[in-house]
Parts: C-alpha cells; structure tokens; sequence
C-alpha cells in the first residue's frame, strides 16, 4: 500500500516537472494534486466493493471482484471464410489488460482493453475453446483476474473464388478480378462487364445502346446519358438542354432555325432563311430592289423618308400629297397645267400654248403670251405693246418702249443711237468717231488699227503675232489662248499647274465630288444625284435647283424666286413676276387685269394734307418724295424721275411707271428705295436733278438710265 502511493506520488510530481514550463503554471498545480486526491481515493474505495455474483454462464476466479463477458453467445458457430467479429468487456471493476488464447486461424484479437473485439475470417474448420483473461488492480497488493471461455466451432465450407485470386470470394472485395470493387460492379462476377448505364441487364461493353434511349451508341452524342442523344452545335451540351442548339448565338425559342447555324430568320416562313431567302418578306419583290426587305406591305420608298410609298401621304417627298400632285413619284413635279403628260417645271410651254415659258408673259394662260410693256393687258389687244405713249400703229419700234424713230435708217432708234458715223462702235469708245472705217488705236499711234499693220506696236507685225492687241505677248505655242510669256499650264487646259487635279490630262482639269473623274467626263460633278445637265449648281452638292436664278439655291435662298420679295411674304415664292395678290383672287397683281394698281390717279390726291405743299404755277413738294408738276391724266413731272405715270396700289404705296426702268414700287416708309417689278429688284435711288443713278444690291452694280 505504501508502495503503490509512492508510485502515484511520483507521476504528480512528474506531471508537475512538465507543467512548469507551462504559463498556466499555478493553475495546473492546484488542478492536478487535486486530481490525485480523487484518484488515490477511488483506488481505495475499490477494494471494498461487494463481489458480484455470476449470473449466465458469467465465470470468475474465487474472490474475484470483477468478470469478463461477452456479445457472443457460448457456444458460437461460424462458416469457414465467413466474417466473424465479437466484443468483450469487464463487469465490476475496468480490466486494465486482457489476454486471448485459442483462437482459430484467421481471428484476431486487436489489444485493445477499452474496447477489446475479435475478429476476422476463420479458414479451418475445427472446434476451438478461446480463452479470455482480463487483468485488474485489486487494492494495493496487486493484480486479480477473470477468464472467460467461449467455445467456437468452424464449419467446413466449399470455397468460391471466381477470380482465382487464392481469397474466396465471401471475402475477396473483387469477386472477378476486373479491378471494379463489387459494391460498384454491376457484374461482380464478369471481368467483361462492369457498369449497366440503363439498368438493362446487358453490360456496356456488349450493350448497342448503353442508356437506353433507342438510340444505338455509335449514333449517340451522349451514349451514357438517356435524356440526350444530339449535340448539334458540339458544345459538351446536349439539344435537350442547350438553349442554342446551332449556337448561332440565338436562342431556340427565337430561332426559327435552331438546328441551322447559318439561319435563325424566316420573316415571310416559307421555309427559307433570310440569309439564302432573296425575297425575305415574300412579297414578291427581291430584297436588293426592296427598300423594306422585312415588310411585305412595303417595297418602295420614293423619297427615302423612311415610309414606304403605301403608307406615304407624299411619295416623292416634294410637300405636295399625292392626290393633289399630278406626278406623286417626281419630287421635282406637281403641276402641269397643260396636261401634256410634263410637269411645268420640266415643260418648256407650261400653258401649252406654243410660246416657251421663258418668252412668255402669261406662261399659265394659253390665252395670251406677249406683255412688252407689263401693263397687264396681251400684246394681241394692246394698242400700245411697249406703253410708251405712242400708239403701234405709228411706232416704227413699237415693242421698245425706249424708242419710237430711226433717223438714219440703221435700226437703232434716236434716243440709244451713240453712234454717229454708224460703224457699230459708241461714240463713247470710238477714237475715230467722225470717221466709219476706223474706231480702235491699240498703240495709240494715231494710226487706225484697220489701216495699222501692227497694232499692238510691239514690232510683231499683226499677220505673224498671235495677240495682235498686245504688245506682252506674241507666240502662242500651245495655242490656248494664252501667250508663252504667261503660259504655266502644260496641258494646255486653261488650268495652273498647281491647281490641275489632272495637269497631264488637256481634258480634265477638275474633280469636285472627288469621285476620280474629271468634271468634264462627270454627269454629276458634285456628286448629289443630280445630273450636271438638271442642276442648276452642278459644283455644288447642296443645291440643285435656283428658280431665280440669282445664284442662290433655292434651299439656302430666303427669296426664291428673287422679286425682292421673301419666301415668307410672298404669294408667289416660285414666280418672279407676282408676289401680291391684292383682290386675292389667286391671280397676281401683276398679271390681274382687275386689281386695283393700274387705276391711274391725280398725284394731287396721293400727297394731300401735310406731307404735300403748293409751290404754284402747277408744282407741289412732297415731304418725301420730292418736287413734280401735277397733271391729271395720270402722267406727272417729276424733277429727278422726270415723266412718269403715276397708280396707286394701297395704303399710300405708289406705282409709278418709268420709261427706262418700268413700272417702279416705293411707300414713304422705305423711299428712296424703290422695287423695280421688270428684275424684282430693290433699288437705292441716289439720283439728283443733274442726273439719275440707282444703285443695284442684289447685282452690286449701279444703274444710269437714259
């Protein structure tokens, strides 16, 4: 008994040693001299246990406190090659250690004394008595024991081992040796065979058709997988579940061909894609002549608005609905007044009446085409054609306004005729103007240049001088016009080197729409779909057509028609002629033999009140129009205008008929502008008594009538 505390005294201690280096130190000490209180009172509180009685075929030796059993019944029985398992344990008192003795071959017992099994596969047959003995501390004096017998008998068995692996097979993991364990071998016993994808009873190997699915494995993507058999795409994902069969990048439930990588589109489904369907919307119409392709209800859009001509109010884009345009598909027509078939922007003789539309008064009235003098009233009933006050009867020019007799019989009346001795040059410019055979002095050497034999006077004489009238220049090698001395072009085509597009080529000079070909060889030099020979500005892309021809296209022009008048604020922005309407009856004043200007009045009556004052003897001065001698047939004498004949038109705005500029329009508001009716220019009146002179903005020129 002192021995044994010594003993456990020692452990304490050397648990402690250990613990030292530990930083839980004090707290470990305390917890483990604690713990050996406890035990070495257990260990004394064993030894005066009661002795338990044996009960069931339990065994112990005389005085014996504790008693080994066992989970098997005694006697045990067992096949040879079976497996055999067993636990043993103590009751009473915990064997520290057991030993086993006469155990059959194939059994062993695996040390343990927790939890003490035997177990194994035993492998010949006989009757065995297998002892086991457990161990125990029996108080202080040393150790007691228990032995338990259990007798065993192995019965002989015929032994199987398919494989011929020598470990049969009620214990060998692979019955047929084909290296598949048996709990995962649908054949355990058939080293051909191993795995039944669709539990068919035929093995993979010898199986056509593996999953089962009526479909043979030589035909089937998924030879393994019965929910799948195509992979049209080979993209690892079956048809069954790829969501893009073809993977064309569109999803089956979209793809009017899903198993068609190269369609996914039938918009008219007949059957073939759009890709290789050369009228996708079947309507009959092919996809490069349809302008909507996809739409069957549309295929043509005529002015590329976007609408088709179906659905299109206005099919040719030109403003103007299609139940009123007489050409619905030719944006540059709407009218044709003749009906001839051409539109009256195309037609030469838009009323049909014989007369041209550019020599024609009335070019919308074939009733009429000649108004010499604009007074509204046809030559074919006017006395008068020119209005000059002379009646055509007795005007040896009677459609010239500006003229009435020809002195000399040379054609050109008295008034224009600057030309005194009748040899065709103006007095103004003829340095021989007394004298009919000559009117040039190039050299000025008082010599004519008919009776000259140089006169350039550069000692070239004129027969062998290529520019007789200038003395720089002599020779023309190229013969284009311009002489040696200043010749850079070295094709010759009129263009600068520097500036040729084509400097090699005579032909071309120019490309505007840069295109590669010459302007001169290009039907549409600016590129706009316009041929040059319908544009009125074939150099410029942004325009085609200038009604005014004032040099501005009508798209960028605010006055069309350019009779001064806005597009705005005109009645008729397309005719030059008319801009007002005064009765509005839809006829231009100009041309309205029943509007109200060509009433002539008494200027007395224009200017009454205070804006006119009375000098006497017949003159009056207006305060803006200036000073003039009244009469009452409508003519007046005006200091600066001299005679005109006076119509009002409304509001105080005169009309007032000018023999050298036609009729003139003004108001006291915008004098001393005036609107000349013959161009539909506005003109800046910078006349005085000694002489007359306008100024010209739209033409930067400055008139000087006669």
């Amino acid at each position: 008994m002192q021995l044994s505390k010594l003993r456990r005294r020692v452990s304490w201690v050397a648990i402690l040693m250990v613990l030292q280096r530990s930083p839980i130190l004090p707290l470990a000490k305390n917890a483990v001299l604690l713990l050996g209180t406890i035990v070495e009172k257990c260990w004394t509180w064993k030894a005066v246990l009661p002795t338990i009685s044996a009960v069931g075929g339990w065994h112990s030796l005389s005085g014996a406190s504790s008693y080994v059993t066992s989970s098997q019944s005694n006697p045990a029985s067992v096949n040879a090659g079976d497996s055999f398992s067993f636990t043993f344990y103590t009751r009473g008192y915990r064997a520290n250690s057991f030993r086993v003795d006469g155990l059959p071959n194939g059994l062993t017992y695996n040390g343990s004394s927790s939890n003490p099994i035997i177990s194994g596969t035993p492998q010949t047959a006989g009757t065995y008595n297998i002892g086991i003995t457990g161990y125990r501390w029996s108080g202080l004096s040393g150790p007691s024991t228990s032995t338990y017998s259990l007798s065993l008998t192995v019965n002989q068995t015929t032994v199987v081992d398919t494989d011929g692996d020598g470990i049969a097979d009620t214990t060998d993991t692979d019955d047929d040796g084909d290296g598949v364990a048996d709990t995962a071998d649908a054949f355990p016993l058939d080293a051909s065979e191993s795995v039944d994808t669709d539990s068919d009873g035929t093995g993979n190997n010898a199986d056509t058709d593996d999953d089962g699915d009526g479909v043979a494995d030589s035909s089937d993507a998924f030879p393994l997988n019965a929910s799948e058999t195509l992979d049209t795409d080979s993209d690892g994902t079956g048809n069954n579940a790829d969501t893009d069969d073809d993977g064309d990048g569109v999803a089956d439930s979209s793809d009017a061909f899903p198993l068609d990588a190269a369609e996914s589109v039938d918009t008219d489904s007949d059957g073939t894609g759009n890709n290789a369907d050369s009228d996708d919307d079947g309507d009959g119409v092919a996809d490069s002549s349809d302008a909507f392709p996809l739409d069957a209800s549309e295929s043509v859009d005529t002015d590329r608005d976007g609408t088709g001509n179906n659905a299109d109010s206005d099919d040719d884009g030109d403003r103007v609905a299609d139940s009123s345009d007489a050409f619905p598909l030719d944006a540059s027509e709407s009218i044709d007044t003749d009906g001839d078939g051409t539109g009256n922007n195309a037609d030469s003789d838009d009323d049909g009446d014989g007369v041209p539309d550019s020599s024609d008064a009335f070019p919308l009235d074939a009733s009429g085409s000649l108004d010499t003098d604009g007074d509204g009233i046809g030559n074919s009933t006017d006395s008068d054609d020119d209005g000059d006050g002379v009646a055509d009867t007795a005007d040896a020019f009677p459609l010239d306004s500006n003229e009435t007799l020809d002195t000399d019989s040379d054609g050109t009346g008295n008034n224009a005729d600057s030309d005194d001795d009748g040899d065709g040059i103006a007095d103004s410019v003829d340095l021989f103007p007394l004298d009919a055979r000559e009117s040039l002095d190039t050299d000025r050497d008082g010599i004519g240049n008919n009776a000259d034999s140089d006169d350039d006077g550069d000692g070239i004489s004129d027969s062998n001088d290529a520019f007789p009238l200038n003395a720089s220049e002599s020779i023309d090698s190229d013969r284009d016009g311009t002489g040696n001395n200043a010749d850079s072009d070295d094709d010759g085509d009129g263009i600068a080197d520097s500036v040729d597009i084509f400097p090699l080529d005579a032909r071309e000079s120019v490309d505007t729409d840069r295109d590669g070909v010459g302007n001169n060889a290009d039907s549409d030099d600016d590129g706009d779909g316009v041929s040059d020979a319908n544009d009125a500005f074939p150099l410029n892309a942004s325009e085609s057509i200038d009604t005014d021809r004032d040099g501005t296209g009508n798209n960028a022009d605010s006055d069309d028609d350019g009779d001064g008048i806005a597009d705005s604020a005109d009645a008729f922005p397309l005719d030059a002629s008319e801009y007002v309407d005064t009765d509005g009856d839809g006829i231009g004043d100009n041309s309205d033999t029943k509007d109200d200007r060509a009433v002539p009045v008494n200027p007395l009556t224009l200017w009454a009140g205070a804006d006119t004052t009375d000098l006497g003897s017949g003159w009056y001065q207006s305060s803006w129009f200036g000073t003039f001698h009244g009469n009452s047939n409508g003519w007046t004498y005006h200091l600066v205008h001299k005679w005109i004949y006076l119509a009002e038109v409304s509001g105080g705005g005169l009309w007032f008929y000018d023999s050298s500029l036609d009729w003139l329009y003004t108001t006291k508001e915008v004098y001393p502008y005036v609107f000349q009716n013959t161009t539909g220019h506005w003109l800046y009146d910078q006349s005085d008594t000694g002489s007359r002179k306008f100024w010209n903005s739209s033409t930067s020129t400055t008139i000087s009538p006669e």
